[in-house]
């Protein structure tokens, strides 16, 4: 046998045989499937290993690095990543204005209070730090849109780059960070 392994003809020959056995052997749906199933417990059981783990993210690293040598590669890559990019983002065409419409001057900033109410963190702002919003920014979030919504709601420039993201901001009230009921004579403050 090894005799007969060491002659390249009949190595060729096996390879050949071993190839069109596997060819035909995935033809089958049912051995295709196993196969798919069995080399995804093998490919997690090895992301479990963190030696594996810490190699595969190295090796990935590399093989990036060496591809973005290719200047037909690099410009793809980043032209794709530029896409992908304005996908995650909401278009803001005509979806916010500034509520502030005046020049904004310190007096005029200072002179009308905190009288803005933020719809997702509920904190007091500035008219010149909120933004009216059409309220269907809640479908593109994927939330239902609340009954006390009106046409348009008031959001902060907090909250805003996460909308925009088609995240949900991290002290909305919905995560449990809402605050106690400010007193009137604090809202009134000028």
């Amino acid at each position: 046998m090894l005799k007969r392994l060491q002659d390249p003809d009949f190595k060729k020959a096996n390879q050949i045989a071993s190839h069109k056995s596997m060819l035909k052997r995935l033809q089958d749906p049912d051995f295709k499937n196993a196969n798919q199933v069995a080399s995804r417990k093998s490919m997690l059981k090895r992301l479990q290993d963190p030696d594996f783990k810490k190699a595969n993210k190295v090796a990935s690293v590399k093989n990036r690095l060496k591809r973005m040598e290719n200047p037909v590669f690099k410009k793809t890559y980043q032209f794709q990543n530029v896409r992908n990019m304005r996908k995650r983002r909401l278009s803001s065409d005509n979806l916010c204005q500034n509520v502030s419409t005046k020049k904004k001057t310190p007096y005029s900033i200072w002179s009308q209070g905190l009288s803005e109410k933020c719809y997702w963190c509920h904190r007091l702002r500035f008219p010149s730090s909120v933004n009216q919003c059409n309220s269907d920014i809640f479908n593109r979030l994927g939330m239902l849109i609340p009954s006390d919504a009106k046409s348009t709601v008031t959001i902060c420039t907090s909250c805003l780059p996460h909308i925009k993201k088609t995240k949900v901001p991290p002290l909305y009230i919905g995560n449990g960070y809402e605050l106690n009921s400010v007193p009137s004579s604090v809202t009134q403050i000028k």
